[in-house]
């Protein structure tokens, strides 16, 4: 897993190619580490750029909105999984790019903050 991790180029928040896994890896878990000291801050390998791609694939016909089903299935693909089961747009069946972001953001910041000691 972490050579095709090194192998696909992520990015991490500051758009820094990871042209070299190693010390990638070496700086994210010292981000993680300052972040577990002092509650705040949590790394975390998905950005807006990330979003704006799994909205673009669920919502391929370029709707301007994707169903319920998918706004739970894309968060649940994330690793999230504290997340508003009905966020607006649910009673239409129509969940917008920024209400998927907005969920995405807060649940993906709970799950890079849970730490087991």
């Amino acid at each position: 897993m972490i050579k095709d991790f090194g192998e696909a180029k992520v990015y991490d928040g500051t758009c820094r190619e990871a042209s070299r896994p190693v010390q990638f890896l070496i700086d994210q878990l010292e981000l993680l580490k300052v972040a577990r000291q002092t509650k705040k801050d949590y790394p975390c390998l998905f950005d807006d750029s990330n979003l704006d791609t799994v909205y673009g694939i669920l919502d391929a016909t370029k709707q301007g909105h994707i169903t319920l089903r998918q706004y739970r299935e894309a968060l649940k693909t994330l690793g999230v999984k504290d997340f508003v089961m009905d966020p607006l747009g649910s009673i239409d069946n129509k969940i917008t790019q920024a209400t998927f972001k907005q969920e995405a953001k807060a649940g993906l910041a709970n799950a890079c903050a849970t730490f087991k000691t």
